[in-house]
């Protein structure tokens, strides 16, 4: 029987017809494929630091299985780095000051709870701390927003207006308007052609931009120029390498093959991230020990992205130390860690089949999928495992869902997400 007590110990600290060929495993440094490469540069522009080795394969194994750029993107910036990063700014903008541990984490959690970026930015603007800063009176905090936000010198008959304003609804809801103004949400849409596509923004974009995101926020402009070919090319122009981490084994080939691979640490499950293309027949991948096959971790018809679970905990017996690939196109198998699953104890969301090391202390979650096909969820404790949810098709409900530390496993052919209560 396969345990998990020292798995679930380090992620609870730590809170991805064709003739055949020769499989092929990596270990050392590689050039990194065109979606890596598009995974580096959103790592450096949306988080602002170089993507770490796990990340880059991960996510490039999932964009080249089919996912959608724009719902990477839409993950990337949803992450608690990406609100980190927002926070810190608000800070520093407003404040001048870096934040405190307290505050970062108490904005951090609301964001994180669907807390729009409006309403933090009128909160920061309309604080006692940011009116002190303005000397303390309405007049002089009006003309800080005009330099601060819409970053040039105010206009008498605007001051008047505003402080007048200011009487009648309160600092908060100004500092609401000011921050949603037609002048600002320019700006906004500006710095984002700026950062994310490196030129100015043109003024048909502009305009329609400057309208989506008073409704959508500036997540769906960052996520629809971050999923842009012209940003998808622009990527490829710098080609770092890509080095596996220790621990790691990266199969990769075409048509049926049977390659052979070695676990990180004998009796612990691994995570196995995996994507077919080209193919057009059955896709099937089988855990195999020994020369016996065991589970059978894929069935698809056709092209295939998806992270699966190999010697899930407490059902199978033994290592497996080979892979038997069923294919009539090019696949590629990345294989890691247990302790490398992507952590979480909020609510996430994902597309297919995936992996999670949840950490949360609730004890029910709303599960939603928008698929066809099998949605099911299995959560792994340390001596038991739960069926959480096992539906056909789409479903939206609130199950059981164990507190942490635990690894979820989640079948899905559709978005899914998962939201503990």
């Amino acid at each position: 029987m396969r345990l998990l007590t020292r798995s679930l110990l380090v992620l609870g600290l730590v809170a991805a017809g064709l003739a055949p060929s020769a499989a092929h495993a990596a270990n050392g440094p590689r050039s990194c494929s065109p979606n890596e490469r598009f995974v580096n540069a959103t790592f450096q522009d949306f988080l602002g630091r170089e993507v770490d080795n796990a990340s880059v394969l991960y996510w490039g194994t999932r964009l080249d299985g089919g996912l959608p750029r724009e719902q990477y993107a839409a993950i990337l910036a949803s992450s608690d780095e990406w609100i980190a990063r927002i926070v810190d700014r608000f800070y520093m903008d407003v404040f001048g000051r870096p934040a405190d541990s307290s505050g970062r984490s108490f904005w951090i959690d609301r964001m994180r709870n669907g807390e729009p970026v409006v309403s933090v930015a009128a909160f920061f603007y309309s604080s006692d701390e940011h009116f002190a800063s303005a000397g303390s009176t309405v007049d002089g905090w009006v003309r800080l927003l005009y330099t601060q936000l819409l970053e040039r010198q105010p206009d008498d008959a605007g001051v008047a207006y505003w402080v007048a304003r200011s009487t009648q609804v309160g600092r908060r809801a100004v500092a609401a308007d000011f921050y949603q103004s037609r002048e600002k949400r320019n700006r906004r849409v500006d710095a984002l052609y700026q950062s994310l596509l490196h030129r100015p923004s043109d003024s048909a974009g502009r305009d329609y931009w400057a309208s989506v995101i008073l409704t959508r926020g500036d997540l769906a402009l960052a996520s629809f120029l971050a999923a842009s070919g012209e940003y998808f090319t622009r990527a490829q122009a710098v080609d770092p390498t890509c080095p596996l981490p220790a621990g790691w084994t990266q199969l990769s080939g075409t048509g049926s093959q049977i390659p052979s691979f070695t676990k990180p640490r004998a009796g612990e499950p691994v995570v196995a991230d995996i994507s077919n293309t080209g193919g057009s027949s059955n896709f099937q991948v089988w855990e195999r020990r020994n020369g016996v096959r065991g589970d059978l971790l894929v069935n698809e018809i056709g092209a295939y992205s998806g992270t699966v679970l190999i010697d899930r905990p407490l059902f199978d017996d033994g290592d497996s130390n080979a892979l038997e690939i069923v294919s009539d196109g090019s696949w590629t198998i990345t294989i890691r860690p247990l302790s490398t699953a992507r952590a979480f104890s909020g609510p996430v969301a994902g597309r297919g089949d995936d992996v999670l090391a949840y950490s949360g202390s609730a004890s029910a979650a709303r599960l939603t999928h928008n698929g066809q096909s099998n949605f099911a969820i299995w959560s792994y404790g340390t001596n038991d495992a739960d069926l959480v949810v096992n539906e056909i098709g789409p479903y939206d409900g609130v199950r059981n869902f164990p507190p942490g530390p635990r690894i979820i496993e989640v079948s899905a052919d559709g978005d899914w997400s998962v939201s503990p209560q």
